[in-house]
């Protein structure tokens, strides 16, 4: 009786607290993480960039981001909206912070970047001025992708 209680209780923790972890789909994900050069010796300093799809039928923009680099979060993240209009069937790239790579000698590192935050929006083109109105949240957030990078040996 005991075990068939604890077995129970299991399964609804694992069926309350999965789908937290996995994220809705949503028509606006990351495609791409790139971290430029591919791979960096200790301490270089590295490109970081995200590539966004938007899957949707309206133009996504006021992109806000998490960033994770060897397991650490990057603070700078924590305020930024990044105004960047992506048109629907279409995808944009973001370019991010420069970061070092990390000092230790290790083999790999792991980039990882979720995307928690996006708008739908109304843009209009007037000669040289465009107009963006947001008109509310992509639904389906967060999205995450990561790319484990190899560390170059030597210098």
């Amino acid at each position: 009786m005991r075990a068939g209680v604890i077995v129970g209780v299991l399964g609804v923790l694992v069926g309350v607290c999965g789908p937290a972890v996995q994220a809705a789909s949503s028509p606006v994900a990351i495609e791409a993480v790139t971290v430029e050069p591919q791979s960096p010796t200790a301490g270089v300093l590295c490109r970081l960039s995200v590539r966004v799809k938007n899957a949707g039928t309206r133009v996504a923009t006021s992109f806000r981001l998490k960033v994770r680099i060897d397991g650490r979060e990057e603070a700078p993240y924590a305020n930024e909206v990044y105004a960047v209009n992506v048109d629907p069937a279409a995808a944009g790239t973001i370019g991010l912070y420069n970061f070092w790579s990390p000092s230790p000698a290790k083999a790999s590192f792991k980039v990882e970047i979720t995307l928690v935050e996006a708008q739908w929006a109304e843009v209009k083109r007037e000669g040289k001025t465009t107009t963006t109105t947001p008109l509310g949240p992509v639904e389906g957030l967060p999205s995450t992708a990561e790319r484990a990078v190899s560390m170059a040996t030597g210098k």
